[in-house]
């Protein structure tokens, strides 16, 4: 993500948060709060959200598997290729559930439809196992000029969009900051797209908590927000209960 001329990251396996920039140290911090308090949040997010520690303790046990093939030849081959077939499956449903971030140029006009792919499919333990891939197709307010139509954007979310959601909600909260649609508010528009945009923001951040306490979380979430829809005036009355 960049703020002005400041680039802020925090890598999750490593629990190290990263801010290039040229400027003093100093400075850097004074002007920079919303960019701390916005890793700080992906770090706690990183220490209590299972979909988080289960890649971190994997991190940890690859580094096992390292110390186990140096001490066994006392000696250590770059690139290191002793992962067994658990990290690998693992490796391949993290890249697919995270989701891809992509940048979109396009004005947007609405999300028209949410797609279901089988992104993997392998037999795991004599299981067969399937990992899903959702993307969003948007249309757009800028035409196509050979053919007039109006252009489409697909976009793949993941559970990074979900991640980055409860933090830019949060800092949202103290900092007028200004974030690109993706992967920051792609959640808002995938309650609109159900007609649930009504949902107070903090049921809604509760409920991509809990979306991602699942291994695939956009596929939980999808689920809970269509059960939700059919039982939608159940929602509500209880809302308009509580505001008695």
């Amino acid at each position: 993500m960049f703020y002005k001329d400041d680039e802020g990251q925090y890598s999750y396996h490593s629990f190290s948060m990263y801010i290039e920039s040229d400027r003093p140290v100093a400075e850097l911090v004074d002007s920079n709060n919303s960019t701390f308090i916005h890793e700080y949040i992906h770090f706690l997010q990183n220490i209590s959200l299972p979909y988080l520690i289960r890649p971190t303790i994997a991190a940890c046990y690859r580094m096992g598997l390292l110390f186990n093939e140096i001490w066994a030849n006392l000696k250590y081959l770059r690139p290191f290729k002793y992962d067994n077939k658990y990290m690998l499956d693992l490796d391949e449903e993290l890249n697919i559930t995270l989701g891809k971030s992509q940048e979109c140029y396009y004005d947007l006009n609405k999300l028209k439809d949410i797609k279901q792919n089988i992104a993997y499919e392998k037999k795991i333990t004599k299981k067969e196992t399937r990992i899903f891939e959702y993307t969003l197709n948007f249309s757009t307010n800028e035409e196509d000029e050979d053919t007039g139509l109006k252009k489409e954007f697909n976009y793949i979310a993941g559970a990074m969009d979900l991640l980055e959601y409860i933090s830019y909600k949060i800092e949202n909260k103290f900092f007028n900051t200004k974030l690109p649609i993706f992967p920051y508010k792609t959640v808002d528009y995938i309650f609109k797209y159900y007609n649930l945009s009504n949902i107070p923001e903090k049921v809604k951040l509760l409920l991509v908590e809990y979306a991602l306490y699942n291994d695939n979380p956009v596929k939980r979430l999808i689920y809970i927000i269509e059960e939700l829809k059919l039982k939608k005036e159940l929602l509500f009355s209880y809302y308009r209960l509580e505001e008695l």
